[in-house]
């Protein structure tokens, strides 16, 4: 007997369990029926409204299709034109300037195969002195910022027509003109260097330059076309990365990135990379100097110019002389002696007092 209630519940289980196996069958049935419904009636919806399969029409994109890199000349050699006398050209290294002796080789090699002497400006040494005997001085993107007394020896070397180079690295910071000596308005790149090119009128914008239509192999590698003035002689167009822009309100533009667009403003407009002001020059980036980049386009030719730019100068010897504040307190003057008393005069002795007396006894 018991055995048989047993097995009758086990018979109403599988029956339990097959109704609902039918009962999820029954309903995937009907998702999968549904979700084909659906795509028929969007398939059929193309045929009738279009005659066809929807038309797909691609979005147009055209900003890369002019970015094809263009082959890049690479070829010649830096000519500085002769003078009469061997010139000293300083290269600042004391305040950490980003870069190597390699990677300035080109231009150091072209000095003194030109007869000229290259010195070096270290952390350890005195600016003030060390610019008393050069006749030019280079800067290259200083990370450390010059102090107030050396921007004003740089300013008085150039005002003696000490010829002056400022390669300028774009930056995030943005802090203008005068940021070395305090002043937090303005949007240079490069407080390092502006502190010292404001006062002859030249500022570094913010971030750097770079061209989507027309590069060479790289969009931050662009193509600057040659201005007015000395430094840009014989130069059609030469090849500049990621530089950036410069102002200058008295001076000559002697390279324009033209059509290039601002990384900070998205502006697109033709920026001056290169400008001469006077015995200053400032250019964008620094990078036109290395090995692998010196002889592209007409850059060897523009680096030329600029050495050539720098060794013509006629610098007043002995400038700049130490400040006030470099040459320290005045010592005292030594006391002078004191003067000794006159000799008392002896009454007795015959003399214009005792003849005055003895005139007036008369009276």
């Amino acid at each position: 007997m018991s055995r048989g209630i047993i097995k009758l519940r086990s018979l109403m289980e599988v029956s339990r369990m097959d109704d609902k196996t039918r009962t999820i069958g029954v309903y995937a049935g009907v998702f999968v029926g549904i979700i084909l419904a659906i795509a028929l009636a969007v398939g059929v919806a193309g045929f009738v409204v279009g005659g066809g399969p929807a038309d797909v029409t691609p979005i147009a994109d055209d900003r890369y299709a002019d970015s094809t890199p263009e082959p890049v000349s690479e070829n010649g050699t830096i000519e500085i034109d002769q003078t009469a006398e061997s010139k000293t050209v300083l290269i600042d290294r004391g305040h950490n300037n980003d870069f190597t002796r390699e990677e300035i080789e080109p231009m150091v090699t072209a000095l003194v195969s030109a007869g000229h002497e290259v010195e070096y400006h270290e952390p350890t040494e005195d600016l003030t002195a060390s610019l008393q005997e050069a006749d030019a001085f280079v800067v290259i993107e200083p990370a450390q910022p010059l102090t107030a007394r050396e921007a004003d020896a740089v300013e008085r070397f150039g005002d003696a027509d000490g010829r002056v180079a400022f390669f300028g690295a774009p930056e995030p910071a943005a802090i203008g003109l005068g940021g070395l000596l305090g002043s937090t308005a303005g949007t240079g790149p490069s407080p390092e260097v502006d502190s010292v090119t404001s006062p002859f009128g030249i500022a570094y914008g913010a971030g750097y330059l770079y061209n989507m239509e027309r590069n060479a192999n790289n969009f931050k590698s662009i193509y600057a076309q040659g201005g007015d003035g000395d430094l840009a002689t014989g130069v059609d167009e030469v090849v500049i990365d990621a530089p950036a822009p410069i102002e200058t309100d008295r001076g000559t533009t002697a390279l324009t990135a033209a059509g290039a667009t601002a990384s900070e403003t998205r502006a697109e407009d033709d920026y001056s990379v290169a400008v001469q002001n006077g015995p200053v020059a400032a250019i964008g980036d620094a990078g036109i100097l290395a090995p692998n980049e010196y002889q592209k386009a007409d850059n060897e030719v523009f680096i030329g110019n600029l050495l050539t730019f720098l060794t013509a100068g006629d610098k007043t010897e002995g400038v700049p002389e130490p400040s006030e504040d470099e040459a320290g307190p005045v010592p005292p003057s030594e006391p002078e002696e004191p003067t000794p008393p006159s000799e008392p005069t002896n009454p007795d002795e015959p003399g214009d007092g005792a003849n005055e007396s003895e005139a007036g006894g008369s009276d």
